[in-house]
């Protein structure tokens, strides 16, 4: 599951975006037992992004070179992930091989937008 924010600038270095993605994170985990991660991609040259992710229990996986174009410039992301053992849970054997009805229970992107 992939997860996205876009906050104000006039809330901007309040702390909201933290609380709601690790807020999120929780629920998600909480609520959907076969979720495994959550991933989370922020354009370079924000760096400010990244950090509410790692604040908020994700760790940084990998960098996508010329992977967006954004106002007519090609630019790297980076992608974030956090894992449901990070919430104290143990992966196990049907967590491996989920049921395909449960699957389809998991949205594939969840956006939080606050302005």
């Amino acid at each position: 599951m992939e997860i996205g924010y876009w906050i104000c600038e006039d809330y901007w270095h309040q702390g909201i975006a933290t609380e709601v993605v690790t807020a999120f994170s929780n629920w998600a985990f909480g609520n959907f037992k076969h979720l495994l991660r959550l991933e989370a991609v922020v354009f370079e040259g924000n760096p400010a992004s990244g950090h509410v992710l790692i604040k908020s229990g994700f760790q940084f996986e990998s960098s996508q070179r010329a992977a967006v174009e954004k106002l007519g410039r090609v630019m790297d992301t980076l992608t974030y992930t956090k894992f449901a053992t990070g919430n104290g849970r143990r992966l196990t054997k049907q967590h491996a091989e989920p049921r395909c009805r449960e699957i389809e229970t998991v949205p594939r992107m969840a956006f939080v937008k606050l302005i």
